[in-house]
């Protein structure tokens, strides 16, 4: 799809909103299908927008557990957000005097 096309053109030059709007309404044409909502996924993913990455994939976005490129997305996602939680709250301690 040309949309798909378009969107993916924009993650490799790092423009991930406009990105988004391509996946967006690529999605909105094809609400059934898997390839558009993990497109999405993959913009939301990029753009650093972890939690909306996370409702797409769990959610009623169409994506199979089992489509290859969601399931290794949803497995970065888990990764990502405890370390980045680990590394918030570490900083907190650092930032308030507390040691470890």
């Amino acid at each position: 799809n040309a949309l798909n096309i378009v969107g993916y053109s924009f993650l490799r030059q790092e423009q991930y909103d406009r990105a988004i709007e391509y996946f967006e309404r690529y999605v909105a044409l094809s609400p059934d299908e898997a390839n558009p909502h993990d497109s999405l996924g993959e913009g939301y993913f990029r753009a650093g927008r972890l939690e909306d990455a996370r409702r797409l994939y769990l959610g009623k976005g169409g994506i199979e557990p089992t489509h290859p490129h969601s399931a290794r997305r949803m497995l970065e996602i888990g990764l990502v957000r405890p370390a980045h939680e680990a590394l918030h709250g570490g900083l907190q301690r650092l930032a308030h005097g507390s040691s470890y």
